[in-house]
């Protein structure tokens, strides 16, 4: 079995803050690591089982044939239980390495550190690598097999309250949408509340817009700054959907990335599709991690870590020194029944 990376080269504490830190500075446009649910592992429990609650055993006896009445001297009726469901899991470790050589550490003119410099440009490579694995897995429709649709296939065939307009066309109205779409969540997870919205960045420009939305700020007259205008704040616009759809984690995903390969033309790219939401059950596991087992209520996903971003040095005999920055995780579908996935929100 190989050694693990850090083994070899031991960890370097004030560059691995430097790590920590460069993602810092990401926070207002990075989202992965605000929407999963942590789950932390031991360092070397790369892999495991996770067993998981079956809610049936919460929702009551169920059923006409069970009478909760005991006459005197009779047994009391049984409550039958369902088994756990179990998923195995297998984090991977994520990591860059960048070489500066002697002469440039020496000799350089730049008024920043070298390896300062590296470790920044490192760092911000995984996390945005981190957001598009984050992106790939809600926004994948194989998924959430038999819970996701586009707009209106959603709005003709599983919750009528939808409008079916696409949110950038005359007559939309985005919140009466996404209430439906928090109440199809409720009745998939036996009536628990969702507790996260994910959308792409276009999504949101159009509740930002929208009649909707801004028919919900008030009159200039009660002194709100919003009204009167043809668009909300981001901040705004969160708090109406705060209100409106009771959805307490609201996360717009405006990430961009590099998607030319090196020494092309520079193409960018969306990480987080422009006409998708995502609604679901991201918080509340009350996970317990025991000796590789890992047993959790249902959500739609979680993120199971043995590590965040750390990082370090290797010099080769004055000739250059490698710096390089790891994190291991893997993001796991739990219940596809608590999340949702709509598409072609927008025409």
């Amino acid at each position: 079995m190989a050694s693990s990376l850090s083994a070899l080269r031991p960890v370097n504490e004030i560059l691995s803050q430097l790590a920590v830190e460069a993602g810092s500075t990401l926070n207002e446009q990075l989202i992965a690591d605000k929407v999963f649910e942590k789950i932390q592992l031991d360092e070397g429990q790369f892999t495991g089982t996770i067993l998981v609650e079956n809610s049936r055993n919460y929702m009551g006896a169920g059923g006409a044939d069970v009478n909760f009445k005991r006459s005197p001297g009779a047994a009391r009726a049984r409550l039958d239980g369902f088994d756990f469901t179990t998923l195995t899991f297998q984090t991977e470790a994520h990591g860059l390495e960048a070489a500066i050589a002697y002469e440039d550490l020496v000799s350089s003119q730049y008024p920043i550190d070298m390896k300062e410099r590296e470790i920044r440009r490192i760092t911000r490579a995984l996390l945005l690598e981190r957001e598009v694995n984050a992106a790939n897995l809600l926004f994948d429709t194989s998924n959430w097999t038999g819970y996701n649709n586009t707009l209106s296939t959603f709005n003709s065939s599983v919750n009528t309250d939808a409008t079916g307009i696409q949110w950038n066309s005359a007559g939309a109205e985005p919140i009466m949408d996404l209430r439906a779409l928090i109440d199809t969540v409720r009745a998939n997870s036996h009536g628990i509340m969702p507790d996260t919205v994910v959308m792409g960045h276009r999504c949101f420009r159009a509740i930002q817009s929208s009649l909707d939305a801004l028919g919900l700020v008030g009159s200039s007259t009660n002194g709100l700054a919003n009204a009167g205008r043809r668009s909300l704040s981001k901040s705004a616009a969160i708090e109406v959907l705060k209100d409106q759809i009771e959805v307490e984690n609201i996360f717009v995903g405006s990430a961009r990335r590099e998607t030319a390969n090196p020494y092309q033309t520079s193409s960018e790219a969306q990480i987080w599709t422009d006409d998708s939401i995502f609604c679901g059950i991201m918080r509340g596991s009350d996970a317990v991690v025991n000796r590789g087992q890992v047993k959790a209520l249902p959500l739609a996903a979680v993120c199971l870590e043995n590590f965040g971003m750390k990082s370090g040095e290797q010099p080769y005999k004055d000739i250059r020194t490698d710096v390089w920055v790891e994190h291991r995780y893997q993001d796991k579908v739990i219940s596809a029944n608590y999340g949702y996935l709509l598409t072609d929100i927008l025409a």
